[in-house]
């Protein structure tokens, strides 16, 4: 259900406490997620406060798990809350994913209310800056939300980073997974790579690993030979990695990467040895008037399907894109350049808060190369998460 402040009859100071416990009062419609109002009649213009709200069934055996309240994405502020109780707040961070641990809000083997109130006011404590900017201010619970069960050990992020050598197509991956329990000093893995278009096993083995002094737990895969990834052929290679607590899965986390190297010599980009021409074009998420900002994710396939067909080779987005994009543009043989949302700012002007992205967008001890680009000129940073420069030319 969903209903906008300006929708609300009779008031204007919102909702009461009593409608987070009960339900959103009757004005409220019906809507589907992804869900933005700014493509909804009387409401294409309207910049403030909204809440959704729905019923979610709690089954009595999901006692003693962690019970993770996923979205995609809440343009700009999201406050949450699971039976009139105030779950947490994601603020000044619209296109970025975030999660809330709802177990203790819950009651199990009955319906719980759970409520969301989003709001896309103009701000001076978020990006876009103010009123005037390069970016949609569609409001709403835009990308996908779910429920994630797991035990008492979670895993919060994996990465995977490939190594190719260019001169053998050998290539080797280094695995970096953070939990959310900091306390856990030694965990238990099961990794699995898979060569995603045979479906042939390149790896799989269990690992007993110590978390390492910069918080994650470590280890190095040899693949032996590997088919690199090429726009022609977007070869691709996907992971699972499973957590164990004792002998029972705690926990698993899925995707994909591929074996590539890239450089940038004199005014010449290289993939893997080989100099390349980058046909490209900017691709505008946001632009179907039937769904703005709130993109099906067979839509956005769909988007990429065509870019492809156009010999698209490259393309950019000015914020993050949910991770449909992200995989559709790996899988089709697309590179990506995305920017993070600071560029066109006063940077001045702009308070310290509108970093709180930043360690969402860019996890743990992963860099950002940012590349500017006028004309034939370049300019290069290379950014920390908290926002700190490490390089620059």
């Amino acid at each position: 259900m969903f209903l906008a402040e300006r929708q609300r009859v009779g008031a204007s100071a919102g909702i009461s406490v009593a409608d987070y416990r009960d339900g959103l009062p009757a004005e409220a419609v019906s809507v589907t997620l992804p869900h933005t109002w700014n493509v909804m009649t009387g409401l294409e213009d309207y910049a403030g406060r909204a809440w959704y709200g729905r019923l979610l069934d709690v089954p009595t055996v999901w006692r003693g798990q962690q019970l993770w309240l996923c979205f995609g994405a809440v343009y700009h502020d999201a406050t949450v809350y699971v039976n009139g109780q105030l779950v947490g707040q994601h603020l000044n961070a619209g296109y970025s994913p975030f999660r809330f641990e709802i177990s203790r809000f819950v009651r199990y083997g009955e319906l719980n209310r759970l409520v969301v109130m989003a709001d896309n006011s103009y701000s001076e404590r978020n990006l876009p800056f103010r009123r005037s900017f390069d970016w949609a201010n569609d409001g709403g619970i835009y990308r996908e939300v779910s429920l994630h069960l797991t035990g008492r050990q979670s895993i919060r992020y994996v990465h995977f980073t490939p190594s190719l050598n260019t001169q053998d197509s050998t290539g080797n991956v280094r695995v970096n997974i953070r939990l959310h329990e900091q306390k856990v000093q030694k965990a238990l893995f099961r990794l699995t790579i898979c060569d995603s278009q045979t479906g042939r096993e390149v790896y799989r083995d269990l690992q007993s690993l110590r978390l390492q002094k910069d918080g994650t737990f470590s280890c190095l895969i040899d693949c032996g030979k590997v088919k690199p990834w090429h726009f022609d052929q977007p070869n691709l290679y996907s992971y699972q990695v499973e957590l164990f607590d004792g002998q029972s899965l705690s926990d698993a986390d899925c995707g994909h990467f591929g074996f590539r190297t890239f450089a940038i010599k004199g005014n010449r980009f290289v993939l893997n040895g080989e100099n390349m021409r980058l046909p490209g074009i900017e691709m505008m998420p946001g632009s179907h008037p039937d769904y703005g900002m709130a993109e099906s994710k067979s839509y956005i396939r769909q988007s990429v399907a065509i870019l492809k067909d156009l010999n698209t080779v490259m393309t950019r987005f000015h914020w993050g894109q949910d991770e449909t994009m992200y995989d559709a543009m790996d899988s089709l043989g697309i590179l990506v350049q995305e920017e993070l949302s600071w560029w066109q700012q006063p940077y001045k002007e702009l308070s310290p808060d509108v970093r709180i992205p930043l360690p969402e967008l860019l996890p743990g001890e992963t860099y950002q190369l940012c590349l500017k680009g006028i004309n034939a000129s370049y300019h290069f940073k290379v950014i920390r998460p908290d926002g700190t420069m490490v390089a620059e030319y």
